[in-house]
């Protein structure tokens, strides 16, 4: 019982604690404060953190505040693990870096590579397999409207917009995109590869890389704005004074 109770309160000291540590923005921070509790380890180290970070508070807290707490925990830490680029992400980077090299060796960069290439995009909606120019879309708009909807939740600026006005957050907004995409555009290299041994009978690399982001990406970033600006538009649930540039 003792040592359910010595858990129970470092879970509580963390939560707690943790509004300090996001209303600072230090995600740092936050992503230790969860390693620790998760862990188990180096209380003490965790305790001397908070102390650093942060300020008396002004009256108690009540189950509503606890939860409210909480509640903001996992929402900095989910933030702060989608802004690191996760596995398979790297993955379809480097994938797509092997094959635009590939086809840059292969048939470079000419007028009549430039007026192939064009051609054959333009003639896949009809040829096998067209049902991925919905499919893939269909996926990139499910991952977009639920971005879309966090980030009204949470009161963050536009996503497309932050990635051309603010280049400060371009990185951590463009591996949020990556993170929610790269399964969508390894399938969609995937089944282009697929269509191009089918009907053209060659593999051309970097048509594969343009379809897969014509298909997944583009999209996502498109809607993911479009669902943010409507829903603050038409569900008032953010005012612009609450709106976080750039988070």
């Amino acid at each position: 019982m003792t040592t359910d109770r010595t858990a129970i309160g470092h879970v509580s000291c963390c939560l707690l604690s943790v509004r300090y540590l996001a209303r600072d923005g230090d995600t740092g921070a936050v992503r230790r404060t969860a390693s620790w509790w998760s862990g188990g380890s180096n209380v003490a180290e965790f305790y001397r953190l908070v102390a650093r970070r942060a300020r008396p508070m002004n009256g108690g807290m009540g189950h509503v505040g606890f939860a409210a707490w909480s509640g903001r925990l996992r929402s900095t830490m989910n933030r702060a693990k989608d802004q690191e680029l996760g596995n398979l992400a790297k993955l379809v980077i480097a994938i797509a870096v092997v094959l635009i090299v590939t086809g840059l060796l292969q048939h470079g960069v000419t007028l009549v590579t430039i007026k192939r290439a064009l051609g054959q995009l333009a003639a896949r909606p009809g040829g096998p397999m067209s049902f991925r120019f919905i499919l893939q879309p269909a996926m990139a708009a499910i991952a977009a409207i639920h971005d879309g909807r966090r980030d009204v939740r949470l009161g963050r600026s536009p996503y497309l917009w932050t990635m051309l006005h603010e280049p400060q957050h371009r990185i951590s907004r463009l591996h949020e995109g990556l993170n929610a995409t790269a399964r969508i555009i390894l399938l969609g290299m995937i089944m282009d590869a697929i269509y191009q041994i089918i009907e053209l009978q060659r593999f051309y690399p970097s048509e594969a890389i343009i379809v897969a982001l014509m298909l997944a990406f583009i999209p996502y970033m498109v809607l993911r704005e479009g669902v943010l600006r409507i829903v603050r538009r038409w569900g008032d649930n953010a005012s612009p004074h609450q709106v976080q540039r750039g988070q």
